[in-house]
């Protein structure tokens, strides 16, 4: 579980991520890494925007600007007994 303070910026489609926080649950590598630097990039986020349905977040990290992807994913609900 991860959580982060995130509020608009000065103009549309930015947007300002607090620090990060998250609980930590060892896991098996590559998992342990691929969060830790999820992590950071969600710390770097400085837009938003949908790029053919999908949620694009743009992120600084190490001089260079890039982007996460998000593809939308239902769940199905528990059935109820």
């Amino acid at each position: 579980r991860y959580f982060a303070d995130a509020k608009d910026g000065k103009h549309p489609g930015e947007m300002v991520v607090g620090p990060v926080g998250a609980t930590r649950m060892m896991c098996a590598e590559p998992a342990m890494e691929i969060e830790d630097r999820f992590l950071s990039q969600l710390g770097g986020v400085k837009r938003f925007e949908f790029i053919a349905g999908l949620l694009a977040l743009t992120y600084e990290r190490n001089g260079f600007t890039e982007r996460m992807l998000f593809v939308r994913r239902v769940l199905p609900l528990p059935k109820v007994q």
